[in-house]
């Protein structure tokens, strides 16, 4: 065993029996056995110790010094590969002064043996850049129950540019929605997955609106800051039947076309989830298995299962709907449920509404029903404030009805079940005029939002633990007297700014531009607000 190193001028050589030292200086040897000090020993041939635990053998030939001359035979053979390797690379003497080489002191530590552990292969990040492309009704059940795919997470979106659109056919309704929803990061990101990772179908697409959608959003991320052209757009929307209504020059509602543009890419989604095979499913919940633990992999094969069998119309409830009487038979409750598709995930929340019925007129004193929602209507008549119309969407309700040739008062009063990750306030600024047949009034009155909203607890079905709060995003005005004239605009945020978009106008707003908006001009109003969840 080697313990000690070389210096310039003395060189060490250990083994298990003795230890000799050559200097190479005066050619002189000194055989010792081991111990710290170092008799000195005339340099004659040295006899191994009878003592010695070493087998005998003959003597190997001693490697030269780098002097040239013979040293004297060593006996102990098991030390020729180490001298011989050590007198093989020492280099030259230099004419230092001689060091005296001092032995280590022995370690106070014991060494502790090396763990035998078992080999652990890590688990690569997920990038979603890594992931193969994939039919687009398995994609859209990845999307909603997979985390990975989540459109609430930082996958890319498309990097949209603020440019205006133009307007030949007084399209101003439909131009300030999708500005608006260009912006809108979990529907962008979206679009943008189903670009990215969905495989294209062969012959005519299922999805026309989808694919314009998404041509749509490319043309945003051009540097040019030239207007952009919707009229394509607009031809691939009319000759879908949803929109066969609409006519170029005829001025629309942009709410009114907002939930019917939502509907019509929720149909296409449908369609495609409903076309998947029975082996796609199952590969897919096998896919998800293998790489997640049985209790995540359990909740993903049952979301899939139910989802798949929801859209397939398999459940035994008829119409999306089911009603449950509780044990006391006091009270039933009836769910109106609608099929699962990313963007109800975004956009979709849930009401509560309470409808107490006195004991003589009913065998149920309560009834309760769970209706979904896309956007939130909000009287503003009464009120001045977000916060206060939301409360009045609480207020208890007094309702008649005759059964039975008896008036029946019942009480009514909603709530909120379920809120979304996006949410859509729509603020109802007409209504039909009384004293009038036919005619529609718009409400011009001022009403205050703020850039961070937090959802009064009163409203709330279930008071949470900490407040519910949104983030303003979007803003849709209507400029105009009457409702079936008029102008739209929008105000969007992105990237920290806020941008003003009339058509082809866009310019940079203030903040507190987006929240004084409609006390330049009393016929500028808020319309649509476009609040994401914090």
């Amino acid at each position: 065993m080697l313990e000690e190193c070389i210096s310039s001028n003395d060189r060490v050589i250990i083994n298990t029996n003795f230890m000799k030292i050559i200097d190479v200086n005066d050619n002189k040897t000194t055989i010792t056995d081991g111990s710290p000090k170092l008799p000195a020993v005339p340099n004659k041939e040295a006899k191994p110790s009878s003592s010695s635990s070493s087998p005998s053998s003959p003597a190997p030939q001693e490697p030269e010094p780098v002097t040239g001359e013979s040293a004297v035979s060593s006996p102990a053979p098991p030390v020729r590969n180490w001298a011989s390797f050590l007198q093989a690379n020492a280099p030259p003497p230099q004419p230092t002064p001689k060091k005296t080489v001092k032995p280590k002191p022995a370690s106070q530590t014991p060494i502790q043996p090396t763990p035998v552990s078992r080999s652990i292969t890590p688990v690569a990040p997920f990038n979603i850049n890594n992931e193969s492309s994939q039919p687009l009704g398995i994609l859209l059940l990845r999307i909603m129950f997979d985390s990975n795919y989540s459109v609430f997470n930082s996958l890319a979106t498309f990097d949209v540019k603020p440019r205006g659109l133009t307007n030949s056919g007084n399209i101003c309704y439909m131009n300030s929605i999708l500005q608006i929803l260009l912006y809108c990061e979990p529907f962008n990101r979206l679009l943008k997955l189903i670009e990215t990772k969905s495989i294209g179908s062969l012959g005519v697409s299922p999805t026309p609106l989808l694919d314009a959608t998404i041509t749509f959003f490319n043309q945003f991320q051009e540097d040019s800051k030239a207007p952009v052209s919707p009229e394509d757009f607009y031809s691939s929307l009319t000759k879908q039947d949803k929109f066969s209504h609409l006519k170029w020059g005829q001025q629309e509602d942009a709410e009114e076309f907002l939930g019917y543009y939502i509907d019509g890419l929720n149909d296409e989604m449908l369609n495609e989830i409903k076309s998947v095979s029975t082996s796609q499913v199952d590969k897919l919940i096998q896919t998800y298995s293998q790489e997640h633990d049985s209790e995540s992999s359990a909740k993903f094969k049952y979301n899939i299962k139910s989802t798949i069998r929801r859209i397939k119309n398999e459940e035994e409830e008829e119409d999306g709907e089911w009603s449950q009487v509780n044990n006391k038979k006091n009270s039933t409750t009836t769910k109106i449920e609608v099929d699962p598709t990313p963007l109800n995930m975004i956009f979709g929340g849930q009401f509560k509404s309470v409808v107490t019925i006195p004991k003589q007129s009913s065998s149920f004193q309560r009834s309760i029903t769970l209706d979904p929602f896309q956007h939130v209507q909000l009287d503003i008549s009464a009120v001045d404030t977000i916060e206060d119309a939301f409360k009045h969407l609480n207020e208890l309700e007094n309702i008649s009805y005759t059964n039975n040739n008896k008036e029946i008062q019942v009480k009514k009063q909603t709530f909120i079940e379920k809120l979304p990750n996006v949410l859509i306030i729509h603020l109802k600024r007409f209504s039909y005029l009384k004293d009038q047949e036919i005619g529609v009034e718009k409400l011009r009155k001022k009403i205050d939002y703020s850039h961070d909203l937090i959802i009064p607890k009163e409203v709330l079905a279930t008071e949470p633990s900490t407040p519910i709060k949104y983030q303003l995003s979007a803003v849709v005005y209507h400029h105009g007297s009457s409702a079936d004239a008029g102008h739209y605009t929008s105000d969007i945020h992105n990237a920290g700014v806020w941008w003003r978009i009339d058509d082809t106008f866009v310019k940079q707003i203030k903040n507190e531009e987006v929240l004084n908006a409609g006390t330049e001009e009393n016929i500028k109003n808020a319309y649509i607000l476009l609040y994401s969840r914090i």
